[in-house]
């Protein structure tokens, strides 16, 4: 296929993704996340992305909504390599809004070739271990959960911790289930010698990795706490981009790459390279967005050792939002 420049149409909407249970962690609980849609048109075929923003996020839907309106006769694509650009450059400031045009012009772009993308990406699938995150709650409510996830197919569990509830979640995801599990923390943790104590204790007892213990600043804390620890240490909130990742690889063992804090598949692939060539482990993950997101990150998990997508499994109208963004 001969390159060529293409100037889709952008139509956008604002939703909201129901979760099927509170979502609680470190930063807080929600029943619902804000989303916009958008969807990328061109010679009767589209590409869609999403814009997911929880409520620990600057940017609010109206910001977004707005940002689109005033860029969209900006973007231009080229295919058949996935590549866009806008001259206004105000669409970079929000990764979030940047993520959802990238990942509609990668599909839109696999549409055009027809083809999948994973084999737009590149990377030859394999199977890797896709992780259900059990957000904190009592030990009813997370037996639930587990039975539900268990029907979908899940048998890897990622459990959420803050400074007051760790102990309990840990204690009661034993009492319900022996297999091995990861823990992420959203920086709810202090380093003391009382949290170094926990962490050694659930690294001897089956936990895989460790993601964001501490304050996403506190680069120190987390490289003297991987020092104590046979388990991988996992950045997410500390390293959002590629210039993170230069920056303070050294402190951890792995990262957390996700399409709404990086900007998308094209700035994920950069760091997936990067990542690799420092030896670093990878977790692809996702901000609870539905299968448009979760779906755009899938094709990356191949170079990944472990996947967090199961954002389409933990809201309840997933369908429901796929529909609305393809009638756009």
């Amino acid at each position: 296929m001969a390159s060529m420049t293409i100037q889709p149409k952008l139509d956008s909407v604002a939703e909201q993704l129901i979760f099927k249970y509170p979502f609680r962690i470190s930063h807080g609980v929600r029943t619902r996340t804000d989303v916009v849609l958008i969807k990328l048109s061109a010679d009767g075929l589209f590409g869609l992305g999403e814009a997911t923003l929880p409520p620990y996020l600057p940017w609010k839907i109206e910001d977004v909504l707005a940002l689109f309106r005033e860029v969209q006769v900006s973007i231009k694509m080229t295919v058949p390599h996935p590549t866009w650009a806008a001259s206004d450059p105000r669409i970079f400031s929000c990764p979030p809004a940047t993520a959802a045009i990238d990942m509609a012009v990668w599909n839109l772009t696999s549409a055009i070739r027809e083809t999948s993308l994973e084999k737009l990406v590149g990377y030859p699938k394999h199977e890797i271990p896709h992780t259900f995150t059990l957000g904190i709650s009592d030990k009813k409510e997370m037996a639930e959960k587990m039975d539900y996830a268990r029907s979908e197919g899940f048998t890897l569990f990622k459990l959420k911790m803050d400074a007051l509830h760790s102990h309990s979640m840990f204690e009661n995801f034993r009492a319900l289930s022996d297999a091995p599990f990861a823990v992420d923390a959203n920086q709810g943790w202090h380093y003391n010698t009382e949290t170094t104590a926990f962490a050694q204790l659930l690294a001897k007892n089956g936990c895989i990795l460790l993601e964001q213990p501490f304050e996403k600043t506190d680069h120190n804390a987390h490289r003297k706490l991987r020092e104590t620890l046979n388990i991988p240490v996992i950045a997410d909130e500390s390293i959002q981009n590629l210039s993170d990742l230069e920056q303070w690889f050294d402190c951890y063992d792995g990262i957390n790459i996700k399409l709404q804090k990086c900007g998308g598949i094209t700035a994920a692939i950069q760091i997936i390279e990067k990542a690799q060539e420092l030896k670093k482990e990878l977790l692809i993950g996702c901000m609870s967005e539905s299968s448009i997101g979760c779906g755009s990150a899938e094709a990356l998990v191949s170079r990944a050792q472990w996947a967090d997508l199961d954002g389409p499994w933990l809201i309840s109208n997933n369908d429901l939002i796929l529909e609305r963004a393809s009638l756009l």
